[in-house]
């Protein structure tokens, strides 16, 4: 009997997951290297204003192509374009369909078998999406072969904290991302207490009338904050997307969601999950990147550079000049020298999301080293990001003594740096003639870059779109 009475109760409280569980695959991801922001980090952010009209995936296991495809592709899509009007936003939605379709595996017929996240994101970076106007949800079967625009694709993609990392560095980082206006897709272990937020089951037939009573704030919030630990059991993974955080909410800080449960579920199909409660069951987090639009100041890339000479206490900011090495690349040296032993650190602060490199080599050593990206982790920067170079340790100055150099690489777009330090290593001459006979033409002239004169940095502007920006430092090392 006991069975029997739970089938019955199923239908009520039933909704589609589909979430894959990869550990490996999720490990084998790169990993942003979030910094800090240039600026204090807002105590609260919403981007709930960008976010299309709430969608129901049924009993399907489309959580993850609704996530990735839908909420946060026409996210990124309406914040781009600075839309915040509905029937504007929806107008331009990608298809969550579209997108299953053609990642799930092939036995997935009635598209109940779920996707990874990465893989989803990695198909829109690849091939990008259609409308959903073009590609209708929910449809479990093949698309056909259809054009579609090649600016749907996202630029690049990456996962925002690793399995093993402390848990507060989840919340640091997806706030990081939240502030950089991007919503984050997270894949959560769940309990059946989530079921909790439904109103249908909570409210019955007052579900269209209760909540516009409950005030806003903190009291209508606490009607929609999901209670992992009012279930003993754990459900199967979700993804969600995750839109915006507040500091003060609940007291603990939390972040804000929006679901694929219709609108009827939830807060018009938001909720908010604590930081605490994020931290213990948040498993993945991904945070995806457009190809940046121009702004009013058609600036499209700038950095701020420092070095310090690190101490027990604090660090003392090095004076610099501005030289030249060579006749194409510009570079700065540091006025002092300094002694073997001597250790410092780097700062980077940059204003646009960017891909910065970092290689290094001594004058006397014909071998070029990378510096940054470390392994494991991507080269893209997000914008209004503080950057210490290297992380969690000091470079000192080792080995030969003469002149050391250190070249940071700033680009639009993502290049292959392993093949330059290759190339770079298989020249003759000093290390500014074998870097310009390695990048050739990829290096925009230092001409043509606003380079700062009383300290390191530049900005460019959009007639170089696409281009590598060098920035050269120069230390006389001595005994």
């Amino acid at each position: 009997m006991k069975s029997i009475f739970l089938f019955l109760l199923l239908p009520s409280w039933l909704y589609g997951q589909g979430l894959h569980n990869d550990d490996t695959k999720y490990q084998n991801l790169l990993q942003k290297r979030s910094g800090q922001a240039i600026n204090k980090l807002p105590p609260r952010v919403d981007l709930s204003a960008y976010v299309p009209s709430v969608i129901n995936q049924g009993e399907n296991g489309t959580c993850v192509a609704v996530s990735v495809g839908y909420y946060m592709r026409t996210l990124l899509e309406a914040q781009k374009r600075g839309l915040t009007d509905k029937k504007a936003i929806d107008a331009l939605r990608f298809s969550p369909s579209y997108l299953y379709n053609n990642v799930k595996d092939a036995g997935d017929t009635d598209c109940t078998g779920g996707l990874d996240i990465g893989d989803a994101l990695e198909y829109i970076k690849q091939n990008g999406l259609p409308l959903l106007s073009e590609a209708p949800f929910p449809n479990c079967q093949q698309p056909t072969a259809m054009k579609v625009n090649p600016d749907s694709r996202i630029l690049d993609y990456v996962k925002l904290f690793g399995l093993s990392d402390e848990q507060q560095a989840k919340t640091l980082a997806t706030k990081k991302a939240l502030s950089e206006l991007s919503p984050v897709v997270v894949g959560m272990q769940t309990t059946p207490s989530m079921n909790n937020l439904s109103l249908r089951n909570t409210l019955g037939s007052r579900t269209k009338t209760f909540l516009p009573w409950v005030h806003s704030g903190n009291a209508r919030a606490n009607f929609t904050r999901w209670q992992p630990e009012l279930s003993t059991s754990l459900s199967i993974g979700h993804a969600m997307c995750i839109v915006g955080y507040d500091d003060t909410m609940f007291g603990k800080g939390a972040f804000k969601l929006v679901n694929s449960w219709g609108s009827t579920w939830g807060d018009k199909g938001y909720f908010w999950i604590t930081y605490a409660d994020f931290n213990q069951y948040a498993k993945y987090g991904y945070q995806a990147y457009l190809q940046p639009a121009g702004d009013k100041s058609n600036i499209i890339l700038s950095a701020d550079l420092t070095i310090s000479l690190a101490t027990f206490v604090t660090g003392t900011e090095e004076a610099v000049e501005r030289t030249k090495a060579g006749t194409e690349l510009a570079a700065y040296s540091v006025i002092r020298p300094q002694r073997t032993g001597t250790p410092f650190i780097f700062s980077v602060a940059v204003s646009k999301q960017t891909y910065l490199y970092l290689i290094t080599a001594n004058a006397t050593d014909s071998v070029t080293t990378r510096l940054f990206p470390e392994d494991g982790f991507s080269p893209l920067i997000g914008r209004d990001t503080r950057m210490d170079l290297p992380k969690d340790k000091l470079l000192r100055l080792e080995g030969s003594t003469g002149l050391e150099y250190w070249l940071f690489l700033f680009s639009e777009t993502a290049i292959n740096i392993d093949d330059y330090v290759k190339k770079i290593n298989e020249q003759k001459g000093s290390f500014s003639s074998r870097v310009l006979a390695a990048f050739g033409s990829a290096l925009t002239p230092y001409q043509q870059v606003n380079y700062k004169e009383k300290k390191m940095g530049f900005f460019l502007t959009n007639q170089n779109r696409g281009r590598i920006v060098p920035l050269l430092v120069g230390m006389n090392h001595i005994n």
